[in-house]
């Protein structure tokens, strides 16, 4: 009855503890002063075993017993470094006393697919502490999770540090027909190829995206004008595709040239005008790019009109995502280069005189003001005709709102068959040594050099002086002649006249004797 009595007493203890065994194993984690005690980051390489030491320091006002150190992976290699080969990776210590240190050694593998940055690896600790007495100890387990940061070098990925873009690094890349292939950049995947193994530009496990080159249609842009802006976007990550981008465009209000003028009043409170979206808003959106992969996008500008003629620089910012949502930003420079029309007029043209014969001069005389807010250089005047020769002058540079006269002195060589046009041709080179010319016109007659009769009047003298005879003589001649001639034809009239009267006389005679 006894030995029954004992074994119910047993099994009832044994029910008693049970329960708070389990609840002790399933207890929720509780903090502990046993620490990771490094202040040394860890650094390791894609694809490569390492080894990493983490010292334990027991901080507890008793010793510990059964510690172990477990490290908790994650799925993606964008959060955990590691690859996980087996389960239940951790390593395990009998004790540590109060006060004392205990290192503990892992081996890993860096998986290859890893980023250049530092990664948070979690560890769970687990250890068990006396919480009564020498004499009648009481063991409580004690569960808590610590956090150590390794650094990670990633696979080295060629991504292109883009410069500054301007039209005329691409315009040679084959890719514009009326376009500005801005081709700044170029329209060069080679080049961009060729300068992404410089190893100061490389940033690897993230997907870069730059600007690969743009064009604007049509190619040359002038100030005030409207025109298309064609981006070309260039994932250059190898593997990993982006998507939602997002891309913001601001102009800065400065030139990407190295002058100091700024006449324009350009600053960074009026930078958001200089080129006006059309549609109002100056943000583009990409749906994905794939790895390795660009895509165009195309937005349509206005250039402020009161823009000076240089180039300026245009800010391209963007947004995207990888395949886990992971968020990236990237930022570019494109340079656009804006034009000023040359626009000058010429003052009411003044030819003096209106008509010269052939061997004489005449002067042809007008001013040239330069209306436009670009200098034109190398300003010179022709006048085109065949019936002069001459009319040529170098006026030399014309500042913006500054004027010129001309005066031009030409000299009769033809007679003129027609109306008396001349033309008159103002050529001039604008800020980028580009020649242009503007045209208008004059009047201005070229008689014969002298009548017919003067010749032979000429002819007349110099035949009677070679017979001897003075020009008194010959108009003394010629006065007698007309002098005699002058006679008969008044004694032929007179005759006439008394004729008529006796006629008269023979009609009308009879009646008056009746």
């Amino acid at each position: 009855m006894k030995k029954m009595r004992r074994i119910l007493i047993g099994v009832i203890c044994v029910m008693m503890v049970f329960p708070s065994v389990v609840w002790a194993g399933n207890k929720p984690l509780d903090y502990g002063w046993v620490i990771i005690d490094t202040k040394t980051v860890p650094e390791c390489s894609y694809g490569e075993k390492v080894t990493i030491t983490i010292p334990l320091k027991n901080n507890e006002n008793v010793d510990v017993t059964n510690v172990m150190l477990e490290p908790v992976p994650k799925a993606s290699a964008e959060e955990y470094p590691f690859t996980t080969t087996k389960t239940n990776v951790y390593q395990y210590v009998d004790g540590i006393e109060k006060g004392e240190k205990a290192k503990l050694d892992f081996e890993f593998t860096v998986s290859k697919d890893v980023l250049t940055k530092e990664y948070p690896v979690e560890f769970q600790l687990t250890y068990s502490k006396n919480v009564g007495t020498e004499e009648s100890p009481s063991y409580k387990d004690v569960r808590f999770s610590k956090t150590i940061y390794v650094r990670v070098t990633g696979k080295p990925e060629e991504v292109t540090v883009t410069p500054t873009v301007t039209p005329e690094d691409t315009n040679g890349g084959g890719d514009s027909s009326d376009s500005g292939d801005g081709g700044n950049m170029g329209d060069s995947s080679s080049s961009s190829e060729d300068s992404s193994d410089s190893s100061d530009s490389k940033k690897t496990g993230t997907p870069r995206v730059i600007v690969d080159g743009f064009r604007t249609e049509p190619q040359t842009i002038n100030a005030g004008e409207t025109f298309k802006l064609i981006l070309k976007v260039r994932n250059t990550s190898k593997k990993t595709a982006i998507s939602n981008m997002e891309i913001n465009l601001e102009a800065n209000g400065t030139s990407s040239s190295s002058s100091s003028d700024s006449d324009d009043g350009v600053t960074a409170g009026t930078a958001s005008d200089i080129f006006m979206p059309v549609k109002g808003s100056n943000t583009l959106f990409v749906d994905s790019i794939g790895a390795d992969k660009t895509e165009e996008v195309e937005i349509d500008l206005t250039a402020r009109a009161d823009l000076t003629q240089k180039p300026y620089q245009l800010a391209v910012s963007m947004k995207y995502e990888d395949v886990n949502a992971q968020q990236y930003e990237a930022a570019s420079t494109i340079s656009i280069p804006i034009k000023q029309k040359a626009r000058f007029d010429v003052s009411t043209i003044q030819v003096s005189p209106e008509s010269i014969m052939v061997g004489e001069e005449g002067n042809v005389n007008f001013n040239i003001n330069n209306k436009g807010r670009t200098k034109l250089y190398n300003v010179s005047v022709q006048l085109e005709s065949d019936t002069i020769t001459g009319g040529d002058t170098y006026v030399g540079n014309l500042e913006s709102g500054a004027s010129s006269n001309v005066d031009l002195m030409v000299t009769g060589a033809q007679e003129t068959e027609d109306e008396g046009e001349i033309k008159i041709v103002i050529s001039y080179e604008d800020q980028d040594g580009k020649p242009d010319a503007y045209e208008t016109t004059c009047n201005l007659y070229v008689m014969p050099a002298s009548m017919e009769t003067d010749g032979i009047i000429d002819d007349m003298v110099d035949e009677n002086a070679n017979n001897g005879m003075s020009l008194w003589m010959i108009l003394g001649i010629v006065v007698a002649v007309l002098v005699v001639v002058g006679s008969v034809i008044a004694v032929i009239i007179k005759r006439k006249h008394k004729k008529e009267e006796d006629f008269a006389d023979e009609i009308f005679g009879s009646d008056k004797d009746e």
